[in-house]
This record gives C-alpha cells, structure tokens and sequence, in this order.
C-alpha cells in the first residue's frame, strides 16, 4: 500500500502523490501565493513523492530561489506546539512565506495556528493546504483545504487485488489513484 516494488510476486496500490502536490502547488501559485513553503515530517515512498511534486511546480514557475521554503520537521508528530515554533524560526531567520503547503494534515494544523500568530488573515494573507484529507481537517477555523489520497479506496483496491491473487486471478502489478484538492476555507 503506497509503495513501489518492482519484485516478482509484489503488487502495489499507490496514490499519486506526486501529480496531487504538483497541482495543488500550482493552484495555490494561481491565487497570487507565490512565497510557499513546503512543511514535511517524511521520507518515505509517498514523502519523497510529494516532495518532488512540490519541487518540480516551484522551479517550473521559478519561485524555488531558497531551499529555506522546503522544511522538514523532526518532532513529535502529534506536537503542534513544536510544529508552529518551528515555522517560527524559519520566520525569525528571515524566510518570507505567506502559504504553506503541509505533507499531512497535522503539518497544516500547526501552519493555521502559526498564521494566527502571525496575525494573518486566512486565506486572504495566508494560504495552507494539507494533506491526507483526515477528520482533523474540521478541526480549525477556518476549516483546512487537503488534498484527499484516497486511502479508502486505496485499501479496497489492495483487498480486492490480494483477492484476485490468491484466487489465481491475473491481476495488474501496480495501480495508481489519483489524489483530490478538498477545497475549504485556508486556500483562496
């Protein structure tokens, strides 16, 4: 699930966190946001993915001109506190961004509270978009625009080809879904 191995016997269902990431950056480009930041805690298949899609709309526009806006957080995950004081500091060090993009949707959380802060009016000064599309989305105000990876049907997809396999069924190596912006009241 959301990994690829190309070895024998190994079926893969992934979301294409890479497509997602590139397209919400560069909607978020088109409302005006040029300043992004990209707030990450992963490494892993989907981490990088989302990473590379990021980067790749930023340096199609030309705005990539710091890797201060691609920042990675190694805190606890479930440490908002430490996640807002991190953007902080990239703040007090002198990087300028009015938009985050987070690679999940805790990651966005803290980026709400940090523009709150700030004092930034959401979305008109500040834009953020999470990521993951999960209950805590509602958990802000305003509410937290995600992009939606689809693990529901992501799983049943998995269950479904585990299925087929073990029935003798041919059935395909990799599938890939594609990830949905869910529009709610942090983007423009």
């Amino acid at each position: 699930l959301n990994a690829d191995l190309d070895i024998p016997n190994v079926y893969s269902v992934v979301s294409d966190a890479f497509t997602s990431m590139y397209n919400a950056t560069l909607q978020m480009i088109q409302s005006g946001v040029h300043d992004i930041l990209y707030f990450y805690n992963a490494r892993s298949y989907s981490g990088k993915h989302k990473l590379s899609g990021f980067r790749a709309a930023m340096e199609e526009k030309a705005l990539l001109d710091s890797e201060a806006l691609i920042q990675f957080y190694q805190g606890p995950p479930e440490d908002i506190h430490a996640m807002v004081g991190h953007l902080e500091a990239v703040h007090d060090r002198g990087t300028a961004f009015h938009g985050v993009i987070a690679a999940d949707d805790t990651l966005g959380l803290a980026a709400v509270k940090y523009a709150r802060k700030m004092g930034y009016r959401i979305p008109e000064d500040f834009s953020i978009l999470g990521y993951n599309n999960t209950m805590l989305t509602s958990c802000c105000e305003p509410e937290l625009t995600s992009i939606d990876n689809k693990l529901e049907t992501l799983c049943r997809h998995l269950i479904s080809t585990l299925l087929g396999v073990l029935e003798g069924n041919g059935m395909p190596k990799k599938t890939v879904f594609s990830g949905e912006i869910v529009r709610r009241g942090t983007t423009r």
